[in-house]
């Protein structure tokens, strides 16, 4: 009899170290994926509910705008678009909902008033029954993305004129000669 309650001993002490093992495995991937929200170089928020608001907001969103992450917690994510962006951000979001992601370019406005292009990847969590729970919104600033697609655009422009230019020039001097 005795040797029965040590095995059942030996057996409760197995699994309380199984346990305690999963909760400290649990406890080091948690702070991992916290250390990955608070040092990415791009912004990331956390939205819930219909108007998407900010609920968790990464130090690097909250710069990008001006901010300080608390100063963000609980507005709108509409809020931070330029005033004739806001209703196609709302459309936007709707079709987040309907396809569960959503990627698109828009513009935000900074705490100083001024807008920058952003481009924005939205992917909507459900639990297991398919209940929102909430949103993972990835926004990153692309202004210097867009300076270089500008001048690219410029460059290309101007080399077409220059080739046109040379075709008319040559056309000409061929019908000189």
């Amino acid at each position: 009899c005795d040797f029965m309650v040590q095995l059942k001993c030996l057996k409760e002490n197995k699994i309380k170290r199984h346990k305690s093992s999963e909760t400290i495995k649990a406890k080091k991937q948690l702070k991992r994926w916290q250390e990955i929200f608070n040092n990415a170089r791009w912004g990331l928020v956390i939205c819930t509910g219909k108007t998407a608001k900010l609920k968790n907001i990464n130090p690097a969103f909250a710069h990008m705008h001006g901010f300080v992450p608390d100063e963000l917690k609980d507005r709108s994510l509409l809020s931070l678009f330029i005033n004739q962006e806001r209703d196609k951000a709302q459309l936007y979001l709707n079709e987040s909902v309907k396809q569960g992601h959503y990627s698109f370019d828009s513009f935000h406005e900074h705490k100083d008033g001024h807008s920058f292009p952003v481009h924005i990847d939205i992917t909507r969590v459900q639990s297991k029954t398919r209940k929102f729970l909430y949103s993972i919104v990835n926004v990153q600033d692309i202004s210097e993305r867009v300076k270089i697609e500008s001048k690219l655009k410029k460059a290309k422009q101007d080399a077409e004129a220059a080739n046109l230019a040379k075709s008319e020039f040559l056309a000409t001097m061929s019908h000189e000669i």
